[in-house]
C-alpha cells in the first residue's frame, strides 16, 4: 500500500510515494533474543551487586554489499551497502562509563572511515579520513575503542568526504545508545531511525550519487520512507497513561522531517544526545534535522481504548510513524512528575566575554528552483565553500585555533538562498539568541542556519585535536562544505 506525498523532489515531475511494507521498531534492549537479553541483564545486575566490572565483548562490524527488500514483491530486492547484513546496522548499547571495543572490517571495494556522531569519541577516532586518521582499506580489519562517557543517543556513519552521501545513502549507518546509570522508568523504550531512499522504478538506488546536480541543490531527497529499515507505522499497545521513551534519529542524507504528535503528551528530555531542560514541543511539533536526535518521554492516552500517534508531515500528507493505543488493562500507576535527566559535563554557563570569536561564511550552490544554474560548476567537489574554500583546499589549514577550555563564540553566516545544516564534531554548542546573548535551554551538535541569515553559537573547546565543521546534508558535505578548527 502506498500514497503520494510532495516534499519538493529533485525532479518535480516525479511522483513520490510513502512506503507501506512490513515495519519494525526496535523495542530496546536489542538486537539479541529475549532470553539472551534477560540472561545478560541478570548477569549485569549480579555484577553490579558484587561490584564486579561487567564483561563486554568486542563488537564486530563488517561493511559489505548486500540486498534489502524495500518494495514489496514482485519488485526486486534493492542492492545496498550494510553493516552485518542489516539496515540500520546493529544497535550498539552500553551503560555510561563502560568501555566500547570495536572491530571493523571493510568488505567494500573502496576505503571506509567511521564517524561516531556526538558520542564523544577521542579525536583520533572521529573518523574524518585525512584529517583525524586514515580510512580503512578494502579487506582490512581495524580494532578501536573508547569509553562511553556520555549518556544519550548517537550514531555511526561513514565520513570519507566525497563518498559520505553514497555510502550513507546506500545503508551504512547505525545507532549507539548509552544508558544513564538510572534511566527514567517507562513502559517501553523505543528507537525510531528515520530514513528515505531514492529509488528507481525497478526498486534500485537511483544512480545519481556524486553528480553536480545532486550536490548543488537540496541534496538527495528520497521517494521511499523507512523506519528502522522497514515501513511505518509501528503499533504499540500499552496500559492507559503509560509512559514511553522515544529516541528519534534522522539518518536521511538530506531530508528534514516535520514531526507531529496527536493524542500523546510529549516531553523533550534530550536533544542531540545531551540532556535538556524538560519542555513540551511548541504546537506538538518538532523539526528533526539530518543527523539530529531527540529523546522524549511520551504519555499514552489515559482513557482505555483511546489512541495517539507520532507522524511525519510530508507535504499535505501526515505519514504515521508510531501509533499508540491504550488497552483495557488497568491504568498505569500515577507517575511522578517528569524531571530532567542527570546533567552532563557541559558547563551551566559560558563566559562569552572571555570567548575566542570566529566566523564562518557559507557560499555556493545552485539557485533554488533553477537546477540549470548548477551547470556553472565543473568540479563536484568544489560546489560549496566555507570562508571561500571548498574542502579539498580547506583541509590544508584550520579556520581558527583555540586552547582547550577556552569559550568560543562562532558566527555562522549563510550567504546562500538555502537553509544550511551543519554538524560540529566533538563538541556541543548553545544557540545564542539573535537580539541578546541568551541561549536556548539545550545543547546541539547539528545546527540549522536559515537562508541568507546569520546564527551564533557558543561552546567551550574540548579535547585537543582537529575537529570538522561540515554540512549535515551529505551531498553538500561531499560538494565541499566543510572546514575544521584546531584545539590546542
Amino acid at each position: 500500500m502506498s500514497h503520494p506525498f510532495e516534499p519538493r523532489p529533485p525532479n518535480p515531475g516525479r511522483r513520490l510515494f510513502f512506503m507501506g511494507f512490513a515495519a519494525t521498531v526496535l523495542m530496546l534492549p536489542a538486537p539479541a533474543g529475549a532470553r539472551e537479553e534477560q540472561e545478560k541483564e541478570e548477569r549485569e545486575k549480579k555484577a553490579d551487586r558484587e561490584g564486579q566490572p561487567k564483561a563486554r565483548a568486542a563488537v564486530r562490524l563488517r561493511a559489505a554489499p548486500g540486498k534489502l527488500r524495500l518494495k514489496p514483491e514482485p519488485a526486486a530486492e534493492t542492492a545496498t551497502l550494510a553493516f552485518n547484513d542489516r539496515i540500520p546496522g546493529p544497535l550498539l548499547r552500553a551503560r555510561q562509563g563502560e568501555s566500547l571495543s570495536l572491530e571493523l572490517t571493510n568488505g567494500l571495494d573502496e576505503p571506509l572511515s567511521l564517524h561516531w556522531h556526538g558520542a564523544g569519541a577521542p579525536n583520533a577516532l572521529d573518523g574524518v579520513d585525512g584529517l583525524t586518521g586514515p580510512a580503512i582499506a578494502p579487506g582490512e580489519t581495524r580494532a578501536s575503542g573508547f569509553t562511553a562517557r556520555h549518556a544519550g543517543l548517537f550514531w555511526y556513519r561513514p565520513m570519507r568526504i566525497g563518498a559520505v552521501g553514497r555510502q550513507t545513502g546506500s545503508g551504512l549507518h547505525g545507532a549507539l545508545i548509552v544508558d544513564e546509570p538510572e534511566p527514567p522508568a517507562v513502559a517501553k523504550d523505543i528507537l525510531l531511525t528515520l530514513d528515505d531512499w531514492a529509488l528507481t522504478e525497478d526498486a534500485q538506488l537511483r544512480p545519481d550519487f556524486g553528480t553536480i546536480a545532486a550536490r548543488a541543490g537540496a541534496g538527495r531527497l528520497g521517494n521511499w520512507l523507512t523506519l528502522n529499515g522497514a515501513a511505518p507505522p509501528q503499533r504499540v499497545n500499552v496500559a492507559p497513561g503509560s509512559r514511553l521513551r522515544l529516541r528519534l534519529l534522522n539518518a536521511a542524507n538530506a531530508r528534514t522531517f516535520a514531526l507531529e504528535f496527536s493524542g500523546l503528551a510529549a516531553h523533550v528530555i534530550g536533544v542531540d544526545g545531551r540532556p535538556s531542560a524538560v519542555f513540551t514541543p511548541a504546537r506538538d511539533s518538532l523539526t528533526l534535522l539530518p543527523g539530529g536526535r531527540y529523546d522524549l518521554i511520551v504519555e499514552a492516552p489515559a482513557q482505555p481504548g483511546a489512541g495517539g500517534a507520532l507522524q511525519a508531515r510530508l507535504g499535505d500528507v501526515g505519514a504515521p510513524l508510531l501509533v499508540v493505543a491504550a488497552t483495557d488493562a488497568p491504568p498505569a500507576n500515577a507517575a511522578p512528575p517528569i524531571t530532567a535527566l542527570p546533567a552532563s559535563d557541559l558547563p551551566a554557563a559560558i563566559r562569552l566575554q572571555d570567548s575566542v570569536r570566529a566566523a564562518l561564511v557559507i557560499a555556493g550552490g545552485a539557485t533554488p528552483g533553477a537546477p540549470e544554474t548548477a551547470a556553472r560548476f565543473t568540479d563536484p567537489a568544489r560546489i560549496w565553500t566555507v570562508n571561500g574554500l571548498s574542502w579539498p583546499d580547506a583541509a590544508k589549514k584550520p579556520a581558527f585555533s583555540v586552547r582547550s577550555g577556552r569559550p568560543v563564540t562562532l558566527e555562522l553566516k549563510n550567504a546562500t538562498p538555502w537553509m544550511q545544516v551543519l554538524h560540529i564534531h566533538g563538541h556541543h554548542v548553545r544557540r545564542l539568541h539573535n537580539l541578546d546573548d541568551g541561549w536556548e535551554p539545550y545543547w546541539l551538535d547539528v545546527i540549522a542556519i536559515p537562508a541568507n541569515q546569520t546564527s551564533r553559537v557558543a561552546f567551550v573547546a574540548g579535547e585537543r585535536g582537529k575537529w570538522l565543521i561540515g554540512a549535515s546534508i551529505a551531498e553538500r558535505l561531499d560538494g565541499g562544505m566543510a572546514a575544521w578548527f584546531e584545539v590546542t
